[in-house]
Order: C-alpha cells, then sequence, then structure tokens
C-alpha cells in the first residue's frame, strides 16, 4: 500500500490527470462533497465507499491500489486505510446481488434507517458503530451487537471494547486444547513464567520493525473480511493476555514480599546473635551464612579429655 503526502491544486490536476476516467470521475464527486461537509457524516463515508469498491471490483482498472492511493491523495486524506475502512463497510452493509439481473448493486437503506433511529441516550449512530459491526462476520451477531447499542447507548468505543471482548472469550473456550502441565514448586513456577514471558517479548520486539510496512504491502486481493477478523482475533487474545499479566505479576509482588520477609526474619535473627556476642564487625554473605548454621545447629559436647600430670622432678 503505498504512502499519501498533501498536495495543492497544481499537484491535484495532475494527479487527476493520471487518473483511470471511472476513477477521475469518482474523485471530482468526492473532493466536492468531502469539502462541503469537513465532518463527513455516516451516509458520505457510505456513499464513497460503494463507489470505491465498485473501483476496487472493475477487472478494467489494472491497479486499483494505486487508483485508491490516488483518490486518497486528490481527496486531502494521507491515510488510504480510510478509504478501505469505507469500503470495507459499505460492502458489508450495503452490497448486494440483484435478483433479476444478478449484477451487483449497492443498498444503502438499512443505513440510512439506522442513522435515522436514535439511540436510548437520544444520540445517533455514528460511521465507526458500523465499522466496528462490519468486522463481526456472523451477519446474527452483528445484528445482536446492534440491539445492545442502542439499549445501552454504547459510544463506538464501548461497541469496540464488547466486540473484543467477546473475542477474546470465544478464543479462550476454543483454544483450551491440554491443559498445560503446572510446575510443583514456586521455584520451578517462577523459572518456566520467566522463559515463556522472554519468548514472547523477544518475538514481539523482534517483529514490530517490520510488522507495519508488511501490512502496508498487503494486497487488495488478500485483504477480506476473515483477514480483519483474525486481526480482531489477536488484539483479543492480546488484551486478554495484558490483563492476565497484570494479574500474574501481583501475584509475583506479593510472593516477593513473602520471600523478602522470610529474608529479613533471618537477618534479624542474626543481627541479634551478633548483638549477644557484643562483636562490632561488618559480616560478609560467608559469615552470615555460617552464623545461620551456627544458631540452627544443635551444638555438640565437646569431650574434655583428662590432662595427666607429670611427676616433679626432685630438686635433690
Amino acid at each position: 500500500m503505498a504512502a499519501v503526502v498533501k498536495i495543492d491544486d497544481s499537484g491535484r490536476a495532475e494527479l487527476l490527470g493520471s487518473m483511470h476516467k471511472e476513477t477521475a470521475k469518482i474523485a471530482k464527486d468526492g473532493y466536492q462533497k468531502l469539502s462541503r461537509f469537513a465532518n463527513a457524516g455516516v451516509l458520505l463515508c457510505i456513499e464513497l465507499g460503494c463507489q470505491i469498491d465498485r473501483i476496487t471490483d472493475n477487472e478494467a482498472v489494472a491497479d486499483d491500489a494505486i487508483e485508491v492511493t490516488k483518490l486518497a491523495a486528490y481527496w486531502g486524506i494521507t491515510n488510504t486505510n480510510q478509504l478501505y475502512e469505507w469500503r470495507n463497510t459499505a460492502a458489508v452493509f450495503c452490497k448486494t446481488t440483484d435478483e433479476e439481473t444478478g449484477e451487483i448493486v449497492y443498498d444503502q437503506s438499512f443505513i440510512s434507517d439506522q442513522t435515522q433511529d436514535p439511540l436510548v441516550n437520544g444520540k445517533c449512530l455514528q460511521f465507526e458503530h458500523f465499522k466496528h459491526l462490519g468486522r463481526v462476520s456472523s451477519a446474527r451477531k452483528r445484528t445482536a451487537l446492534l440491539n445492545q447499542t442502542r439499549k445501552n447507548g454504547w459510544s463506538s468505543n464501548d461497541l469496540a471494547n464488547e466486540i473484543k471482548g467477546s473475542v477474546a472469550d470465544t478464543n479462550n473456550k476454543r483454544s483450551g486444547g491440554r491443559r498445560p502441565v503446572i510446575p510443583g514448586t514456586v521455584f520451578q513456577y517462577v523459572q518456566k513464567t520467566y522463559t515463556q514471558a522472554q519468548k514472547l517479548d523477544n518475538f514481539l520486539i523482534a517483529g514490530e520493525p517490520d510488522v507495519l510496512d508488511k501490512f502496508e504491502s498487503v494486497s487488495t486481493d488478500k485483504a477480506d473480511d476473515k483477514f480483519v477478523e483474525k486481526i480482531d482475533n489477536t488484539i483479543g487474545v492480546l488484551e486478554h493476555l495484558q490483563a492476565t499479566t497484570q494479574r500474574n505479576i501481583e501475584i509475583l509482588l506479593d510472593g516477593r514480599d513473602r520471600v523478602v520477609t522470610v529474608i529479613e526474619n533471618t537477618i534479624d535473627h542474626v543481627e541479634s546473635i551478633a548483638a549477644e556476642d557484643s562483636v562490632e564487625e561488618y559480616v560478609t554473605g560467608t559469615q552470615m551464612a555460617a552464623k545461620i548454621r551456627e544458631a540452627v545447629t544443635p551444638k555438640k559436647k565437646k569431650k574434655t579429655a583428662k590432662k595427666q600430670l607429670r611427676p616433679r622432678k626432685s630438686m635433690y
């Protein structure tokens, strides 16, 4: 996916001349509407999304990804993902096949009806609501989520969080498999947790520099709803992992406090022994360990050998 840069009027005219004729027609129409509505409403996003979908489905257009990039530049949009979001959402809710002619048609009536019906809190559905709903592959699940959004007055962020939470719960149930073997001792548990966390951390850090570039190069023929669903599943799992990780950090912190308490109690014991001996000296780790062993090991009674008295020599 090519990068988009802002252009001036002369650059826009030059760009228009390089477009496919169908793209140029959409570009001029969309530019006028976007200029008229700085904050494009739901219906405008959907309408432009339908037109973009026609371009990407048009076999006469040699490289639809380049054409979409040109559209974004002409409209003054620096992120082509926004255009693909319009297209994907419009395709989910509007794209259908005419039963009589068998041709692809776009029916925006559902979106139009939904935008006119306010939520329980009086607010209206935004494009972001439909964008998040469009990423749910099940039509039945989309309907249920839409009803919940209306009933609860969810914002688009609330809806997105609900979808991510559902994905995480579903994924956890689905990925159960064999129950992992839990280490028998806390020492083994800490070591295994460290190893597993380090592996995942190393993998994610190693992938960070290139992963965004790889997303940019995704071709239009492979950018489909299933891939979007897979991304959402991965996000859901990582967010669930984040919560699980935080809980385990708290457990480990609590465990660390207990271990430190044990150590401090042992040191206090050694220091009390040292105080009794009235020895004011620096105690090394080796000396401390020796004192601990001495304190906890029962002292053996020493056998005293009887001294034999030597006969005194006579002075006479």
